[in-house]
């Protein structure tokens, strides 16, 4: 029967050469995913301007700049709004939205859930003079019934 000390004297020396990593491979990287929508929501008691921004890759795919009425309002641009990009498929897109004062960004490959392969990404302008990202990854794009509800 080996001694203790030569034993613990095997195992520092077959972990040893792992002493500093802290993984035994390099990450994949991240899936691509389609972007299925970018929903505003206005929570402040005064009216916003938004600019969203999708990007890939450092260029940019799609921009737009809406103005959000306060949740409350009842006109057709009030404070709760979908924008549909339009992309034509998947990819590893960076979803921004900016307002004075300040922006919040979302990476939409790093959401994806297993086969949940569609995002949609919803930033709320909180009260606090924030912008709170969520996202939710789904199965299905377009339309088709999802796995979940916002």
């Amino acid at each position: 029967m080996p001694s203790r000390r030569r034993t613990l004297a095997l195992l520092a020396g077959g972990l040893l050469p792992l002493a500093g990593c802290s993984s035994l491979g390099t990450r994949p990287a991240p899936p691509p995913a389609r972007l299925d929508g970018v929903w505003l929501v206005n929570d402040r008691t005064e009216p916003q301007t938004v600019r969203v921004t999708v990007t890939e890759s450092g260029e940019t795919v799609f921009e737009t700049t809406r103005r959000l009425g306060t949740f409350d309002d009842p006109t057709p641009n009030d404070g709760n709004v979908v924008v549909d990009p339009a992309l034509d498929g998947p990819g590893r897109y960076v979803v921004t939205a900016t307002v004075a004062g300040g922006e919040s960004t979302v990476e939409t490959a790093r959401v994806v859930d297993g086969d949940e392969h569609c995002v949609l990404v919803r930033f709320t302008l909180t009260r606090g003079s924030g912008i709170q990202p969520w996202t939710k990854s789904y199965r299905r794009c377009d339309g088709e019934t999802k796995t979940g509800t916002p």
